[in-house]
């Protein structure tokens, strides 16, 4: 089990879940999906490993729970990504109204800026913020260039 996986372990254990098997494998698909994932397709990838849908639902449910994962909720889709040891722990997320694509985009001084405007908001507002899920809808540049979806 490599440290990753062991900070993981020792997070479930310690909010009184059994780190199991299926636990393990689902994280894994996580970790080695290029893109963001969602429930269905996680079970496409572990269906042969006697993993049942409930299961990940399930898994997922407690991961999420413990800032395993984040769930980005589009209509009726949701997706997961990681979020304890994401290579991106700050980035916006653009939805493809097109092709209905989920896009990171994440860029050091956009991130800045945004990390700037938190603090702004946290002193305006008198509030503290601690995490932070923004949505944006547009285009991919595929579907920009190619003028897909000119009436939407």
């Amino acid at each position: 089990m490599d440290m990753q996986m062991q900070t993981y372990y020792l997070r479930i254990r310690k909010s009184g879940h059994q780190f199991t098997r299926q636990k393990e494998r689902i994280i894994q698909a996580i970790m080695e999906s290029p893109n963001h994932i969602t429930a269905k397709e996680i079970y496409d990838i572990v269906k042969g490993e006697n993993i049942s849908p409930a299961t990940i639902y399930r898994t997922l449910h407690i991961l999420s729970k413990l800032d395993i994962v984040q769930e980005v909720i589009i209509k009726d889709t949701t997706y997961y990504e990681l979020k304890l040891f994401s290579q991106k722990p700050l980035h916006l997320h653009l939805k493809c109204q097109c092709c209905n694509r989920l896009i990171d985009l994440d860029h050091v001084r956009i991130n800045t800026k945004l990390l700037n405007l938190f603090q702004e908001m946290e002193r305006v507002f008198q509030v503290t913020i601690e995490d932070s899920n923004l949505l944006l809808i547009g285009l991919c540049p595929q579907c920009k260039e190619e003028k897909k979806c000119q009436d939407q």
